[in-house]
């Protein structure tokens, strides 16, 4: 059996991996009339033979990606299904109190705007141990053992302490081994010039998983020992108990245990800040995403340009194929313009970022890559060809013409490059 190994492992560290989408994958209908494309194209193609080297290799299967990559996201700008042009972003009027995302895909169900007021942030619990000379070491050397009691469950720690240690080198172990255990606590050191301090907050805010004394924690030392570690430094010291955030969405007040809400679903909005003066999140088109799927979209099309011209003075094909693909801009270019993509002398498309946004605002762009615009048909008819039989494009010697009168489909001679794999089909 013949080993393809080398082949594939090959092709994977010389092409960059692209990433599949749904567009790469096909119905049985539509993978038949790829077929019986094939079939039509070989039916009218000459007998021809072609000098075979890595670098024709290499410009072929380049060549044929591009195109994929170029029907991709044309496919994309144009799918009806997933509608890009119809995605809601949501915008806030001051980001700095509050900020929100879209988390539906059923935009037809948000409303214009949603405005908030926020009496009061969710808190989480804090204790401050006291504030103690750094240096010293405030305990005597020996074993000790402290328990943290956190939602319905007690977690309980070991430590030693030698003669040598010091104050802060004590409370850092202390912070160090509650952040290792998970237990729902973060624990650091306040260094306040030569004293220090240990702090502990609870991850969770609010009064949903409180216990009978209104605490997400409590700290205690072992057997009550009045040397302990808890009480030598006082952190079951509360400085700030948990609460709920309290705030207003279109004037009707709520609570919540998180300054995270989620809305019906629909959208997510994190508090930042408490204020009383109204905020507005309000949902908008996302023109980022198609932005940036257009920025794509101009990329593969530039891409093809650079392998054509890349490939110039070594084939013929690349010339063709240059003047095709630069016809079919030029044949659109009042409507590319028009929209902020602008065709350069060279064949290729740069963006104008402030037309192009202001074009998808107004759907503009929607109609130039719509199913019965003409620049997008042109686009992937082009890709279809190419895709199909790149080998159209590659320098070869005709060694024999069909017969006009007397052409058959012939299954068994396609062209050796129209069906080629990549790593991202397996």
């Amino acid at each position: 059996m013949l080993d393809l190994n080398p082949v594939y492992n090959y092709y994977s560290t010389v092409y960059m991996p692209s990433t599949q989408t749904k567009y790469d994958s096909h119905k049985k209908s539509e993978l038949k009339n790829i077929y019986n494309n094939m079939v039509k194209v070989n039916t009218k193609s000459p007998l021809f033979k072609f000098k075979v080297n890595n670098h024709m290799q290499d410009y072929a299967i380049g060549l044929k990606s591009a195109a994929i990559g170029l029907k991709n996201f044309s496919e994309y700008l144009s799918d009806q299904e997933e509608d890009a042009f119809s995605k809601l972003t949501s915008v806030s009027s001051d980001p700095r109190k509050l900020t929100g995302s879209v988390i539906t895909t059923d935009y037809k169900s948000l409303p214009d705007s949603l405005s908030f007021t926020v009496d009061s942030l969710a808190k989480n619990q804090i204790n401050s141990g006291v504030l103690i000379s750094s240096s010293d070491l405030d305990m005597a050397p020996g074993a000790y053992s402290f328990t943290i009691s956190s939602g319905l469950r007690d977690y309980s720690f070991n430590f030693n302490v030698r003669e040598h240690d010091t104050n802060l080198g004590l409370q850092q172990h202390i912070a160090s081994l509650i952040n290792r255990s998970s237990v729902g606590v973060d624990a650091y050191v306040d260094k306040q010039s030569s004293k220090s301090r240990l702090i502990l907050e609870s991850d969770d805010t609010g009064t949903e998983n409180l216990s009978d004394d209104n605490l997400m924690f409590n700290i205690s030392d072992d057997d009550g020992r009045p040397n302990g570690i808890v009480s030598t430094y006082q952190l079951n010291n509360v400085i700030q108990y948990p609460d709920d955030a309290a705030f207003t969405i279109n004037n009707t007040p709520m609570t919540s245990s998180s300054n995270s809400i989620a809305i019906n679903k629909m959208v997510e909005v994190e508090l930042q800040d408490s204020f009383s003066e109204p905020v507005t999140l309000s949902f908008v088109p996302d023109t980022e995403d198609v932005l940036n799927k257009v920025k794509d979209f101009t990329d593969s099309y530039n891409r093809i340009i650079d392998i054509a011209e890349d490939n110039a003075d070594s084939q013929r094909g690349a010339k063709k194929l240059l003047h095709e693909v630069k016809r079919i801009t030029n044949r659109h270019i009042s409507s590319l313009e028009a929209v902020g993509l602008t065709v350069g002398a060279d064949g290729r498309i740069s963006t104008d970022d402030a037309l192009l946004a202001q074009s998808v605002q107004n759907g503009e762009v929607k109609g130039l890559f719509s199913n019965i615009s003409g620049f997008k048909n042109d686009i992937e008819a082009k890709t279809m060809d190419i895709s199909l039989d790149p080998m159209n494009y590659v320098d070869k010697t005709v060694v024999t013409y069909p017969n006009p009168g007397h052409t058959f489909a012939n299954p068994y001679v396609p062209s050796i490059y129209s069906g080629m794999l990549y790593n991202y089909y397996i």
